[in-house]
């Protein structure tokens, strides 16, 4: 009775149940078994400790894919997990960064911790950070990080060649991953947007997307840089997306 909306995915990537929770209305994933998401969780409450604006940022930005409905990877769109990925390796980049990336700072020759045959270890001792990065040096707001948020991503970040990739805190290129190449059947991941899972680095959250999606979610996030660039505020930014406009057919 506490659940509603309730939908078991099986044969996705990693299997869950999607549900609805009935008193909050929060949407929620459950999975099993699944040793890396422990870590994945892990990860980025470290990340969200370290700076007080970390949380609401990403939370806004989830507010907003939620809003214009640009956040359902079994569509085509982004996952939440894509976009938080994405923010985190804003605020890893933009100047002076906000965040230092917790899988390379405090790490001795050789150090790593292997789980499923792959390398999750990160530092998570806020000592250890603060004692390599300067965490207050980025005093912008909120409202700055998410108006530059949505800058990186329409005015900077290379799609055609780039991947936001928060296990080194940087960009890289497709190329490195092998990303560039054209998908030889529609079964192929296609690489039109680029997140590297930071633990499971074979995998590209945008996997996803075809171009008619990628094209809907560039086009919400073009609109989202206008309305922050002309003093819009959070109301006009998160105005639910209605049929009445364009979108991909899927």
């Amino acid at each position: 009775a506490r659940m509603r909306d309730v939908l078991p995915l099986p044969s996705a990537r990693v299997p869950i149940v999607k549900f609805t929770d009935a008193e909050t209305g929060l949407k929620c994933d459950v999975c099993i078994n699944n040793l890396l998401a422990l870590y994945n969780t892990s990860l980025l409450a470290t990340y969200r400790a370290l700076d007080e604006r970390v949380t609401p940022l990403i939370m806004t930005i989830k507010h907003w894919a939620s809003c214009r409905k640009v956040n359902d990877p079994y569509h085509g769109t982004l996952s939440s997990y894509a976009y938080v990925l994405l923010a985190l390796n804003y605020l890893q980049t933009c100047s002076p960064p906000v965040l230092p990336c917790l899988q390379q700072v405090g790490r001795g020759p050789g150090e790593e911790t292997i789980v499923d045959g792959r390398d999750v270890w990160f530092c998570a001792s806020p000592g250890a950070v603060a004692a390599c990065f300067d965490l207050g040096a980025n005093t912008g707001t909120c409202g700055d990080l998410l108006r530059g948020f949505f800058e990186r991503y329409t005015r900077t970040f290379d799609r055609a060649t780039q991947v936001a990739c928060v296990r080194l805190g940087t960009t890289i290129t497709k190329a490195d991953k092998e990303w560039d190449r054209e998908p030889k059947s529609r079964r192929d991941d296609r690489h039109l947007w680029c997140i590297e899972d930071p633990f499971d680095v074979s995998h590209d959250l945008g996997r996803v997307m075809d171009t008619e999606t990628v094209t809907w979610v560039v086009e919400e996030f073009e609109r989202a840089h206008a309305i922050l660039q002309g003093g819009g505020d959070l109301q006009a930014l998160c105005k639910p997306w209605s049929k009445d406009e364009e979108a991909p057919q899927k």
